[in-house]
């Protein structure tokens, strides 16, 4: 994902580059949550952003924005950076940690069950055995499932 500074010209982050030039660059992809039962465990708590200090303060002395802020912290939106991570693994599309943690510990309880239908190296189930989460993954690649069940192992050590 790419963010870019319109007034200042700067840019933070990569993206994949492409050859279009009558439109922009599709620099983000949609995460999606899916839930058996339409009751369903979504801790938007643990993904709060901290508040400032500045914005802590402010609030202990304006009742308007003190009802408006919630003390735990900012709700994180729907458009995430998550930075990427090196990797030396034979996977062209490898994601960085960080983006199934934010998923599993947002929208899935400990002892619960994660469905990776398209597992790739295996990055969710790692950060599913270290949030004590049991994961069910599926991939094609053979050898990607080698890759996968070599991190796994390695992980559990």
């Amino acid at each position: 994902k790419q963010l870019w500074n319109f007034k200042t010209k700067t840019s933070i982050g990569g993206s994949m580059p492409t050859g279009v030039k009558d439109r922009l660059n599709t620099v983000s992809e949609s995460i999606f949550f899916f839930t058996k039962d339409p009751k369903y465990y979504f801790d938007l708590d643990s993904i709060r952003i901290p508040l400032k200090a500045q914005t802590l303060k402010r609030s202990k002395y304006n009742s308007t924005f003190r009802t408006v802020c919630n003390p735990k912290g900012k709700n994180p939106g729907d458009c995430i950076m998550f930075p990427l991570e090196p990797s030396r693994e034979q996977h062209i599309a490898m994601f960085p940690k960080t983006l199934p943690e934010f998923c599993i510990i947002a929208g899935c309880p400990k002892n619960g069950i994660v469905l990776d239908p398209f597992m790739g190296s295996g990055t969710t189930a790692l950060v599913c055995q270290k949030l004590g989460r049991k994961f069910i993954g599926f991939e094609i690649n053979p050898d990607y499932i080698k890759i996968a069940n070599r991190r796994l192992k390695e992980n559990e050590k």
